[in-house]
């Protein structure tokens, strides 16, 4: 295979580095180079490196490639006994996901010490402990106290499911307890003034706003701009007048009003008029902001908060019991225990000490304690991600942890040349992020990460078209948002694309609406579709809850609790 330049330079690289991998840059066929690379040039074996992975499948897929590449290897050289050595180990190399990893290590402690095993508690069955166990508290609580909680967070979820979202997300923490010690304090209100949490976030906020109204002076006298320049270093320095001031006043004083003039920018320093507007959207979220209003709704959070940080302990200590009493652990325990391992300077754990490479792909999906274990093996470490594609927050995803280390590491590769998709896409996926970058302070995104089209690919279609929406009637937005996609489509029925090589005329068949979501949404679009006489197809994966069957067993189920 050939590979890219900047493929290259990571495959030569020896030691730990961290690779900003974009979809579609032949990220798993470089991982598995890599790992042949390793076992030829470095004399890595194979059970000698952990190579972790996001999912099962994903872990498959790695191992199904490598053995391919030792089998090619085997038929190419003579030494055939060294791959042949390699490939016998396939089956049993670690190459798995994290959780997978750590509970090898606890099977192997257990084992050592003469302990009893547990198992790993599925996530419907620990949802449904939990669930139990919420209610009994909760059924317990004194009136007053139910009240108050219930009064703070009732909403479109019931209280049960937004206290369980509260518990997981706190219990994922590596310390969760001193968290919420932590998090108590910061409740103390003392003689007005402003918290240093309140200060720190608008001090973020008025820095990001500052570095975008210098990117906007600077290309202003670039571009030679006079006409509201002046405006714009006024504007300026009223951020620079805030940032100045926060930590000399008790109050925050802060006036929107200032920000509101109208600027007219002509086309040709639009680029201006969209940094300005960054800028202001930033400055926006305090227009109306008042710091005594702010103090008083924490005054009135805190005995709120105290009564929720007493529910989610009660939680906490009901579970561990429930988890005791069945041999059971979940993978929040799983992380943690293989932490308390790997920092047991007693034990000395063959699966650790046998490691000398470790490699973690979807690094930009890793939490904060599964980054502790990768830190405690303290090993050659290759870091693979894309902090692009981090999208599972919910899942306690740390994106930070992969910025942060590429900004600390000295060997960073960035593999940006795809193989996958068309310029006009991959100039799109540019613009958005190098907008997104105009409005964080956390996203860099620089020309090495900029998406490049292969050779390989033949680009023969226009730009990606975005259409904002104005919605000025009283249907929601979705639909307004539909009956405008039926007009696009209306309006290219019949004109002339280049499909499979040949000239063709465009056909209903030659588009694809693709939803967040199918259930609430694609009815919506179904209804414009047919008012508007357009023929469709809809797709629609269903989950094993949705089937008919299941549906009815649930409803069993849901009787009987109703009848108790």
């Amino acid at each position: 295979m050939k590979w890219t330049k900047e493929q290259l330079e990571f495959l030569n690289n020896s030691g730990s580095c961290i690779v900003s991998a974009s979809a579609g840059t032949g990220k798993t066929a470089v991982l598995t180079e890599k790992v042949i690379k390793l076992i030829e040039e470095e004399n890595i074996k194979l059970d000698e490196l952990l190579v972790i992975t996001f999912t099962n499948s994903a872990a498959e897929e790695i191992k199904y490639r490598i053995k391919n590449r030792l089998e090619e290897l085997i038929k190419e050289n003579n030494d055939i006994d060294r791959y042949k050595e390699e490939l016998s180990k396939i089956d049993n190399a670690h190459i798995q996901t994290v959780h997978s990893f750590c509970y090898d290590l606890v099977k192997e402690y257990c084992n050592e010490n003469g302990t009893f095993i547990p198992e790993i508690i599925n996530e419907t069955d620990a949802q449904l402990a939990k669930k139990d166990i919420v209610k009994k508290i909760l059924n317990s609580m004194d009136k007053n106290d139910f009240k108050k909680i219930y009064i703070a967070i009732n909403g479109l979820k019931s209280i049960e499911d937004v206290i369980l979202d509260v518990y997981d997300k706190i219990y994922s923490m590596l310390n969760p307890n001193q968290f919420l010690e932590f998090a108590l304090k910061q409740y103390d209100v003392k003689n007005n003034k402003v918290p240093e949490y309140i200060k720190e976030k608008i001090k973020e906020d008025m820095t990001r706003a500052l570095s975008i109204y210098n990117q906007a002076i600077e290309k202003s006298n670039c571009l030679k701009m006079e006409k509201n320049l002046k405006e714009l270093i006024l504007e300026k320095e009223k951020v620079e007048d805030v940032l100045l001031n926060i930590n000399n006043k008790l109050l925050f004083d802060f006036d929107y009003n200032f920000f509101k003039s109208a600027l007219r920018f002509s086309k040709e320093y639009e680029d201006v008029k969209i940094l300005r507007d960054s800028a202001r959207d930033i400055l926006k979220k305090y227009e109306n902001f008042n710091i005594n209003d702010e103090l008083n709704k924490i005054l009135y959070a805190k005995p709120i908060m105290k009564i929720l940080i007493e529910i989610i302990k009660k939680i906490d200590k009901n579970y561990s019991i429930y988890k005791k009493e069945n041999a059971c652990i979940d993978y929040n325990n799983l992380e943690k225990e293989a932490i308390k391992i790997l920092n047991d300077k007693a034990y000395n754990s063959l699966i650790k000490d046998n490691i000398k490479y470790v490699i973690v792909d979807e690094y930009q999906d890793i939490s904060d304690t599964q980054e502790e274990i990768i830190n405690y093996l303290d090993k050659e470490t290759i870091c693979v991600g894309d902090y692009k594609q981090s999208i599972y927050g919910f899942r306690n995803a740390n994106p930070k942890i992969f910025y942060n280390r590429s900004k600390n590491s000295n060997k960073v590769f960035y593999l940006s040349e795809n193989f996958r998709s068309e310029k006009n896409i991959l100039d799109g996926v540019n613009d958005i992020f190098n907008y997104l970058k105009s409005k964080s302070s956390e996203l860099d995104y620089n020309e090495k990460e900029q998406l490049k089209t292969s050779e390989i690919i033949k680009n023969k279609y226009n730009k990606i078209n975005l259409y904002t929406i104005e919605n000025k009637t009283e249907e929601n937005n979705d639909y307004i948002e539909a009956l405008n996609v039926c007009d696009i489509i209306k309006e290219n029925i019949g004109k002339e694309i280049i499909k499979n090589e040949k000239k063709n005329k465009v056909k209903y068949s030659d588009f694809a609406v693709i939803l967040r979501k199918i259930s609430g949404i694609g009815e919506t679009v179904e209804k414009a579709f047919k008012e508007k006489g357009i023929p469709y197809k809809i797709e629609r994966s269903t989950s094993l809850v949705d089937e008919l069957e299941i549906e009815m067993l649930i409803n069993i189920l849901n009787f009987n609790n109703d009848i108790e």
